[in-house]
Order: C-alpha cells, then structure tokens, then sequence
C-alpha cells in the first residue's frame, strides 16, 4: 500500500550472511541482488512500481501479508509494516509480479514465519544446469522436496522458443535443399547444351570417369563457394544482429539481443551443404559421362 494505492506484489527475503559463492570465475563475477541490512526495514522495489505509482528513493510504503494472518475480535487480521525504499532494481519481465526484495529476517518477522517454513534459493553461474541441479537436490533431499526452477516458471515461452528453433532448422534444411536443387537443374541444362563438346572430348580419349568427375568437381565446386559465403555472411550477421535490430528500429523494448553461435551446429549444416551439393551433381554427371559420341558426332 502506498497512499491510497493497493497492488498485489512478491517478496523475497535474502540473508547476506546466508549466500554461498562458488570458488569458480563464473561464480565470483555473478551479480547478486542488493539486500537491505537487517532490522532497518528497508525495500528494494521494483522500477515499475516507482514508476506507476509516483514513488521514490526514502519513501515509505505499508507492506500487508495474509501469511499466518489470525483471527481477533475484529475478524481476520493480516499482519502488516512500514517499509522505506532504499533502492530499485530492474522491473520484472514477461508479465511476472512486481517484486520487492528485504533482508530475510524482516520478512519472517512481517510473515511471522519460522526458520524452517523458508526455502533456499540457488544462483546459478550456468542457468542451463538448472534441471541438473534440481533432479540433484531431489536425490539428496527426498522427493518430498518442492523446487521451482525459471523453465518451469516460463515454460510455455521456452517451449515456443524450443518449436520456433525447430521450424528455422526445417526451413534452413528445405532453403539447402532447394538450393541443391538449382545446382542440379543447372547442370542438367548445361549437359544438355553440352553434349555435342563432350561428345568431342570423349572421341579425343576422355574416359567416363573424367567426365564424371569434372562435372562431379564442378557441381561441388558451387556448393563449397557457397556454402563458405553463406557460413561467414551468416556469422557475421548473427554477431551484429543486435546492432542491426537496434538500426532498424526491430529491437524488442530497445533492448539488445545476446546471439550465441554454436560452432558444432555451424559445422554440421557446411557439411551437409556440401554433402547435399555433391549428391545433386551425381545425375548430371551421370548423364554427362554416358553420352555416345557417335549419336552427337554423326552428321545428319
């Protein structure tokens, strides 16, 4: 509550003394979030709850809790506080509920919870080993243990992230598939205007499997050129992709998008490039090397 507004919000209690760093690079540089020190009832609060509701840094906001709320002459009575503002922090995203942030023994005296109704909370310095970590402490802890990870908190946007992935690796695979194609049609039209030379040159001594491997050498020739153009074109993009979104007016909220190459996956698709380019020059090489020099020599 401040002033006259109410808005539905969640707290986290953190314990300065109670957070564990690893002794690994990743884990010393993460950034934690600011606590407010014990005892002094301060709030670090969300920017959008500044913002929407004319707040600012010293201000004092009534927090009202349900939690182990009791029943008095007057009814059902949640308990409540003053809290001042001591700082702001970036304002939640995809939806989620303001938040506001308090030293973990404030919180218990305001919830009047005991020390074994509060859970632990981990930050991870790789968040993608998060379902590692939770099947971890389920061993460890029983199955009785509850945890809550951010897949599970935003999965249908991951799981829409998961099928957009898979849609762009069927789009990518029918562009190097048409792409294929072209080299085909494009050797079948030039064997087909050149059957009368290769005629010459198989009457001269080339043998069919010259033939073959020339137009085999050729076809593969325009897949490797492209192949190696389309890797570094494509590279180089992904790695200003950001900037170039920013330019185009394309970014989301003006924000910049982290871009991760991966270069097994960039790696495979160069191969099946040219492992495709190869395959689409077989048939016109084919052709190529069984021309009869005698059907395109003879003169009508």
């Amino acid at each position: 509550q401040a002033g006259g507004d109410l808005l539905l919000a969640s707290a986290q209690g953190l314990d300065p003394k109670g957070l564990v760093v690893g002794d690994s690079p990743k884990a010393r540089a993460l950034t934690l979030p600011s606590v407010p020190a014990a005892g002094s009832w301060g709030a670090t609060v969300s920017a959008d709850i500044l913002a929407e509701h004319g707040l600012s840094l010293n201000d004092e906001v009534r927090l009202i809790s349900t939690r182990n709320a009791r029943y008095t002459a007057l009814g059902l009575t949640p308990t409540q506080r003053l809290f001042t503002i001591t700082a702001y922090k970036q304002a939640p995203a995809g939806g989620a509920l303001p938040s506001l942030t308090l030293a973990l023994e404030d919180l218990r005296r305001l919830t009047r919870s005991r020390a074994g109704e509060v859970g632990l909370r981990l930050f991870l310095a790789d968040p993608f080993a998060v379902d590692r970590v939770a099947a971890e402490l389920r061993r460890r802890f029983g199955e009785g243990a509850v945890t809550s990870t951010w897949r599970a908190q935003a999965g249908e946007f991951f799981r829409a992230v998961a099928m957009e992935r898979v849609s762009m690796q069927v789009m990518l695979f029918l562009v190097v598939v048409v792409a294929a194609f072209n080299i085909l049609s494009a050797l079948a039209m030039m064997v087909s205007a050149r059957l009368r030379e290769i005629a010459i040159l198989k009457s001269l001594g080339l043998t069919d499997g010259r033939i073959l491997g020339i137009f085999t050498l050729l076809g593969s020739g325009c897949g490797l050129i492209g192949t190696v153009a389309g890797v570094a074109l494509g590279v180089a993009v992904a790695l200003n992709s950001g900037p170039l979104l920013a330019t185009l007016g394309l970014a989301p909220g003006g924000q910049r998008l982290p871009c991760e190459i991966e270069p097994l996956t960039v790696l495979c698709i160069a191969l099946c490039s040219l492992a495709l380019s190869a395959l689409a020059s077989l048939y016109p090489a084919y052709r190529a090397s069984r021309c009869d020099p005698v059907t395109h020599l003879a003169v009508p």
